[in-house]
This record gives structure tokens, C-alpha cells and sequence, in this order.
């Protein structure tokens, strides 16, 4: 999938404002499921908790807006954080991270990105997912940059039973579904295999 964004010369949002957009179809009762590396560092990614975003309100209207506080930022458990091995560098100085579970950091989310779905066609069942870059990576402290290999996924939702835990399960191990090359190097071809299989 390759989304449109505002810089489209970079890999990434490097810098404060901008955002990549992707467009999706949902019915009623589904829910919004989505994985994107977090580049300054080992291992980070975000995505919601659990089951997703809903889409739709009790009435079926859909859900227009900010879901930024949806959002977390996780470690996957892959690869102990460490400064001169961010975003795939010097494979030598690389360790296992001391804990292997997957995990939410206690972080706001909110001073990084913004989350926003953005429009819906009712006509054609679209919505439009944008993520924006809030902080950059030029700044002093905490900076961001964000990969645009993200993993987007409808979570269709069969008589009333939801499909939870779709890329990794909280407290546990990453699964070897690919999750471990997205987090570490932003490439997100052997998740994307591991969801169409």
C-alpha cells in the first residue's frame, strides 16, 4: 500500500505537520486495527488496544474525528533500547530487550502524533485515515519519525464475537508474524504475509 502524504519525497514524516494518508472501506460494526514503527528507537510501534477503533456509533453513524487517545505507543520486546542501534544501526551493538513482551509505554502519545479519520464516502463505504507527525525529529528532546510501512486492517466483526489482538497480544511475546521486522526496521512485508495467509 503506498499512502498519500504531504512530503512525498521522504520514507517517513521527518518533520513537525506532516502526515500520510490511507483510504479504506468498513460496514457497521467494524473496527479500525493499524501498526506503524515509531523510527527513533529499537523497537517502538503504534497502534490501538485490543480490538481497535470503532468506526461506527450504537446508531451506525460513522465516527468522524481525532482517535488519537486510541493510540499507544508500544515495545515490542524485541530489541533492548539503545541510542546507536536506533532504526537498524550497528547490527554488532544490537541485544534482546530483558523483557520479551509486548508492552505499552507509558508515554502520551498526543505530544508525538495526531490520528485522525478524516472523511467517510457513504456511497462508497471509504474512510480516510490520517497520521501526522507532531514533534519532528529535529527537536533537542523526545524526537519523532514515523514510518510510513504501516499495517492497516478492518476488523470485521461476525456476530457480536470480535477478533482482538490481531498483530501482537499485550503481555506476551511477539508471535514471529513479522512483527518483529516492522518494529525494528519499519518493513512490513512478512506481517502484511502473515494476515493474508
Amino acid at each position: 500500500m503506498s499512502p498519500d502524504r504531504s512530503n512525498p519525497d521522504r520514507l517517513s514524516l521527518d518533520s513537525p505537520g506532516e502526515f500520510f494518508e490511507i483510504n479504506f472501506q468498513a460496514s457497521a460494526d467494524d473496527r479500525l486495527n493499524f501498526v506503524s514503527m515509531s523510527l527513533i528507537s529499537n523497537d517502538w510501534l503504534f497502534a490501538p488496544i485490543g480490538g481497535g477503533v470503532a468506526l461506527f456509533d450504537d446508531n451506525g453513524t460513522a465516527m468522524i474525528g481525532d482517535i488519537t487517545s486510541q493510540v499507544y505507543l508500544w515495545d515490542a520486546g524485541t530489541e533492548e533500547e539503545n541510542p546507536l542501534t536506533f532504526g537498524g544501526g550497528s547490527p554488532e551493538l544490537r541485544e534482546d530487550d530483558d523483557d520479551n513482551t509486548v508492552r505499552v509505554l507509558e508515554i502520551d502519545v498526543s505530544e508525538y502524533i495526531r490520528a485522525e479519520l478524516t472523511n467517510y464516502d457513504d456511497a462508497t463505504g471509504t474512510f480516510t485515515l490520517r497520521i501526522y507527525n507532531l514533534r519532528g525529529e529535529f527537536v533537542d528532546t523526545d524526537p519523532i519519525r514515523v514510518s510510513l510501512g504501516v499495517v492497516v486492517v478492518v476488523v470485521v466483526v461476525v456476530q457480536g464475537e470480535e477478533e482482538e489482538d490481531l498483530f501482537f497480544t499485550a503481555g506476551e511475546p511477539e508471535r514471529d508474524n513479522g512483527l518483529q521486522l516492522l518494529a525494528e526496521r519499519g518493513d512490513f512485508s512478512e506481517l502484511l504475509a502473515s494476515l493474508t495467509e
